[in-house]
This record gives structure tokens, C-alpha cells and sequence, in this order.
């Protein structure tokens, strides 16, 4: 059974201040779990229905798993109708680019405030194999629960910086030179 301490520290996540501090997410919903499960991601523990975990294989059964109601799952998610289940994972580092030998299309995204338009950019840039997103700071959190939703899986696909883009066009300026 899930603790009470465990409960705080999920709903703890829902405010970017414990986020950035904890440097830790939440993936909600079997979908977006299924996908999580397939990267590389560092999945630190899952809380959900008894049912669920019989689906978990491999190397996911060293990961703690939580037994927890769905009245305990509807007050730690923050989606209208819960789905069995959610991962903690860590948020990862993704401060260092170097665009040498960088054929690939890179996507700099400027001012989106809307958890669900960035969500829906990150899957449209995943659909179009693009695999490097360089957010300014003004941008919503792509690790917010409502990105993380929205995106559908695809952010666990590509790489989020969040830079100051006028540093990124200079970089990528010296590196033509």
C-alpha cells in the first residue's frame, strides 16, 4: 500500500517549485506510462491500481510499486477521470548540446504559456523526427503535468533545453565558422 509520506511527495509535483527542486515528474495514464516505460528515462517508482502491475515485465519489476485505491489515485492525479496508473521519474539533464556534426532540424520555441499547445508542439515535433526542442525561459515547463499529458508519450522521445535562444543562434553561428 502506498504511505501517506509518498502521497505528499506525488502531489508535491503538481508545483514546478518541487519539480525543479526534486528534479523529478509525473507521467499519469497507461498510455503515457507505456511510453515512459520504453525510454531511457530514470523511472524512480509507479503508484496504481493492484491490476496494473501484473502488465509491469523485466526490469520493471525492481522498480517499487505502490498499491493504491482509486479514491487515493483521485486525489493525487490531477486529471478529471484517473487511469490506473502513474510513474515518478526523474526530469533529465539536457543542458549540454553541441552542434557539431548536427544534421538534424532543431526546433526553438519562444513564449508558449499553453501547457496544452506545448504538448501538442513536442508531438508534432516528435511526428516530424525532430529530436532537440530549445525553449526559452518565458516557455512552460515541459515536464508540468499538463505537458506531460498532452504530449502523449512523445516527450520521452526527444530532448527538451530550456536556454536563452539568442545564446543557442550564437553557438550554432560559431560552430559554422
Amino acid at each position: 500500500m502506498i504511505s501517506k509520506k509518498i502521497i505528499s511527495e506525488i502531489r508535491a509535483l503538481h508545483q514546478l517549485k518541487n519539480r525543479k527542486e526534486q528534479r523529478l515528474f509525473i507521467a499519469e495514464g497507461e498510455k503515457v506510462v507505456a511510453e515512459l516505460m520504453q525510454s531511457d528515462s530514470d523511472i524512480r517508482y509507479f503508484a496504481g491500481l493492484p491490476d496494473f502491475k501484473n502488465s509491469l515485465r523485466g526490469k520493471y519489476h525492481e522498480i517499487p510499486y505502490y498499491d493504491i485505491s482509486e479514491y487515493e489515485l483521485s486525489k493525487i492525479s490531477l486529471q478529471q477521470s484517473p487511469n490506473q496508473v502513474l510513474a515518478v521519474a526523474a526530469i533529465p539533464d539536457e543542458s549540454h548540446f553541441d552542434f557539431k556534426g548536427t544534421p538534424e532540424t532543431l526546433l526553438m520555441l519562444d513564449g508558449i504559456r499553453d501547457p496544452g499547445n506545448m504538448g501538442t508542439i513536442i508531438r508534432t515535433a516528435d511526428w516530424f523526427g525532430v529530436r532537440h526542442i530549445f525553449c526559452s525561459p518565458d516557455c512552460v515547463e515541459a515536464y508540468n503535468p499538463k505537458v506531460v499529458q498532452s504530449a502523449m508519450g512523445s516527450l520521452f522521445r526527444l530532448k527538451i533545453h530550456t536556454c536563452s535562444l539568442t545564446e543557442i543562434i550564437a553557438d550554432s553561428r560559431k560552430q559554422e565558422q
